[in-house]
């Protein structure tokens, strides 16, 4: 389930990927049977937790505008959050599971959205993502500049056209992303669709922040036709009035 609309609300938030969750010891030690959280449980055919920089949910309460963010405390084998401050009601809960950086300063992002009514009974226990491109969460790319200037983050499936921009500093005024999707049969890899977006005025949607959700959905639409296994992104970010620029290139497989 894709959540655009609610993510843009928080998005400033999250300019800092590498905060790690804090740890704390939960009342019911690493069998969290006993408590009444959100709990996120890892096991052996999802990531694994020392993957795990941090994660967070955004809880938004049906008929109003405000949003509560909570983050997860680390356990052993799983994650969770308290819900007992939070007042009755149905809510819609945000959830974001960051991977720490890799050599190349990238990451993954896993999302989900879904629907809870509290107070709960007993816990409401999710699976951890299992990083398959079309599983009940969302994966995402990251790459980040390496002291975190900017952080771009896309949907790693080539049929979703989900990106996001994030900078320190609205100094950058030209963006170019290109995405490319291929399918490698053998020794061969054919290049399969290709999309590109550029925008050099007026370009940040929120402060700090580009979410863009509807550039790349030509190239989403044609992706979804064909078969395709791995992909390319170039980005560029660019200071016009001192000639600074931040590239980035990726190729990952499906």
């Amino acid at each position: 389930m894709k959540f655009y609309a609610s993510f843009v609300a928080f998005a400033a938030l999250l300019l800092s990927i590498t905060s790690s969750c804090k740890k704390e010891n939960n009342p019911g030690g690493d069998h969290p049977s006993v408590e009444k959280d959100i709990v996120i449980s890892f096991q052996q055919q999802g990531i694994s937790m020392s993957q795990v920089d941090s994660a967070m949910i955004v809880f938004k309460k049906q008929g109003s505008q405000q949003f509560v963010l909570k983050r997860f405390d680390k356990q052993t084998n799983f994650m969770n959050v308290v819900t007992e401050d939070l007042s009755a009601g149905n809510y819609t809960m945000d959830i974001y599971i960051y991977t720490k950086k890799a050599a190349d300063n990238s990451s993954r992002m896993y999302s989900r959205s879904i629907g809870v009514t509290l107070p709960l009974s007993s816990n409401h226990v999710m699976t951890a993502p299992t990083g398959e491109i079309n599983g009940v969460w969302d994966p995402h790319i990251v790459l980040a500049s390496a002291n975190n200037e900017a952080v771009i983050v896309l949907a790693a499936d080539n049929a979703d056209p989900y990106f996001d921009v994030r900078v320190k500093d609205s100094k950058w005024d030209y963006f170019y992303i290109d995405r490319i999707a291929f399918n490698r049969n053998g020794g061969m890899n054919e290049q399969i669709a290709a999309g590109s977006w550029e925008c050099s005025s007026n370009c940040y949607t929120n402060d700090k922040v580009i979410v863009n959700t509807t550039a790349f959905v030509p190239f989403n639409n044609e992706v979804k036709t064909k078969q395709w296994n791995n992909g390319e992104i170039y980005i560029i970010l660019y200071d016009s009035e001192t000639d600074e620029e931040l590239s980035f290139f990726y190729t990952y497989n499906k």
